[in-house]
This record gives structure tokens, sequence and C-alpha cells, in this order.
């Protein structure tokens, strides 16, 4: 409400409204991609990946495709949430979505490699093959000693 006043008894007012909108998304950040190995005879290994997400308002949540990070307990404008887990064999993606008290979102991607580099085991054993003079056929008789590992 504002009120005019001039010389006299003249006066004059009116009444307004303010609208304040927020229409700024929240920054987000993903961590650089992860690389990781897997331990010997593994197939998956261990990481950890921290997001963080601003608003100049307030945050809401931050979200990842893979888990539920965090929702403040109070007004805040700086959040990070962070990822500790086992990924499996292969490539991971993982797209992650800061959300402010506005409903305004913001998303950023990143991945997790998980590579097994142990050398496979594998052990052999001689082959007897006994050959036919008379059918030009040959009898293969394997070993049950192949061992394959990690």
């Amino acid at each position: 409400s504002d009120t005019a006043v001039a010389p006299g008894p003249n006066t004059a007012s009116c009444t307004f409204r303010v609208n304040v909108s927020d229409i700024e998304r929240p920054a987000i950040t993903c961590p650089a991609p992860l690389n990781i190995t897997t331990p010997a005879n593994g197939n998956s290994a261990s990481g950890s990946l921290t997001f963080t997400t601003s608003d100049n308002y307030l945050i809401s949540s931050l979200n990842c495709n893979m888990s539920f990070l965090n929702t403040p307990t109070g007004n805040t404008t700086f959040l990070t949430g962070t990822i500790s887990t086992s990924f499996a064999l292969g490539t991971t993606a993982i797209t992650c979505t800061a959300r402010d008290v506005g409903g305004l979102t913001a998303t950023c991607s990143t991945s997790v490699l998980v590579r097994d580099v142990t050398p496979p085991l594998m052990q052999c054993s001689d082959v007897n093959l006994i050959l036919s003079a008379s059918s030009n056929t040959s009898t293969y008789s394997p070993s049950p000693s192949t061992t394959t590992g990690y």
C-alpha cells in the first residue's frame, strides 16, 4: 500500500501487490567420471562420488537415478550428497537432479567404469592322441585339469 500526500487536504492512496518469482535454476556439479578396477577374483568394485548443488534461494532435494542423496533438514542454499557403493563390471551412468523450493530443477551426469584387469589363469595339460592306422582317425582324451579364474 502507498499513500500520496499533496499540499492541503488532498490525499490519494492505492494498494498494489508485489510478486517475487524464483526464475533461477539451482546449480549442480557432478564429479568427473570414475574409473576403478576390481580386486582379484572380483566382479565389482567400491567407489564414492560426491555431488554438490546450490541455489539463490533454497534447495529442496538432491537425487540421483541410483539413490536418493539428500534432503536438507533446514533452510539451505548449498547441499552435498555422496554415493558410496559397489559398482558392477562395466559402465554405470549416473544422472543427478537438484530441485529448489520453487520447483526448478537442474541435472548433471557422470559415469563409473569398472574394469577387470586381473589376467585369467589357465592350467593346460598334455593331450594324448591315439591314431588308428587302419581308419585314418584319432581319439582324443582330455584331462579334467583346466582351471580359469579372474
